[in-house]
């Protein structure tokens, strides 16, 4: 079902997400501080559990898949784990980093190491320099810069490599990662999204049978996807579909910036950082980990601004 092509596999992914979403809010809004433990232990057995089967099977389970999906797909729970464990760790621990984090930290990075996927790497690795960047931002007090930087860098750096040249930064880094200045061959893709895009640049192409969804290049009869979250986004649905998605994460940040706590705010724009920049090069909204992780950051956001109420 996840590797189909049709629109079975797509009425999937709606359910996942929409369930993804209804399951956050319903517990978050129930009780905050018991359920945010209980996300960070279950998000950790799956970590552990995908750790024993890449070791068991370090040439993939079933394929290229191992016990949680694929590698790639993998990757943003990866981060979302580590988010809730250092959110747990803030909400319910008294505000120290726990022994617990520090494994599931270390458990992630293993995870992702062993995947061999560079993604991973570098959104672990995003993900600290974006918390790093936001306590030094929260000096001044103002959460609402961490998380307006978190959304519009991305986006900054989707349009200098989708649409402008390589620069020497973007090549050097290419290079540190091991990369070639084609991004293993998603420029030619990019091309190609682009052309079909132009042609139907409003509405877009649709949900259809037989993998048109996808950009129309094909390898043994198997279409690639755009490589690229937000083309993806406009090859599908245009550009109304592209700024129905930018709303979400609009209405994300009014969300986190009613939240009384600038440590929490730094988190979740950290991990929406993460997954904003792993999905210049792949797709993630096929997954209900982006669901959760946005459903997380609102929920928390819209409780701290019914306290605030009460209070009042």
């Amino acid at each position: 079902v996840m590797v189909s092509r049709d629109f079975f596999s797509w009425a999937t992914y709606s359910i996942q997400g929409i369930g993804a979403v209804f399951l956050i809010e319903d517990m978050m809004m129930d009780d905050e501080r018991r359920n945010i433990v209980v996300l960070r232990n279950v998000t950790f057995t799956f970590l552990l559990c995908n750790l024993f089967t890449l070791i068991a099977y370090p040439n993939g389970w079933l394929g290229d898949y191992y016990f949680f999906g694929s590698r790639i797909g993998f990757t943003p729970f990866c981060i979302f784990a580590v988010a809730v464990s250092l959110l747990c760790d803030y909400i319910a621990k008294e505000r120290k980093i726990s022994l617990t984090s520090c494994v599931i930290i270390l458990t992630a990075a293993v995870n992702v190491t062993l995947q061999n996927v560079t993604t991973g790497i570098m959104g672990l690795i995003l993900f600290g320099v974006m918390i790093a960047t936001g306590y030094l931002i929260c000096k001044d007090n103002r959460p609402d810069i961490v998380y307006a930087l978190a959304v519009l860098f991305p986006f900054v750096a989707w349009i200098i490599i989708i649409f402008g040249r390589n620069t020497k930064i973007i090549q050097w880094i290419l290079s540190f990662m091991g990369e070639d200045a084609t991004f293993n061959g998603r420029t030619i893709i990019w091309h190609t999204a682009l052309q079909y895009i132009a042609k139907k640049p409003l509405w877009g192409y649709g949900v259809t049978t037989v993998g048109a969804f996808y950009i129309s290049a094909y390898v043994d009869r198997r279409s690639l996807p755009a490589h690229d979250e937000l083309l993806n986004i406009m090859y599908q649905g245009g550009i109304i579909a592209f700024v129905c998605w930018n709303i979400l994460f609009l209405v994300v940040g009014y969300s986190l910036a009613k939240c009384r706590e600038n440590h929490i705010v730094i988190l979740l724009s950290a991990m929406i950082f993460s997954f904003l920049c792993i999905m210049i090069t792949e797709i993630q909204s096929q997954k209900a980990i982006i669901f959760m992780a946005v459903a997380l950051a609102y929920q928390i956001g819209m409780n701290h601004m019914s306290e605030r109420k009460r209070n009042v």
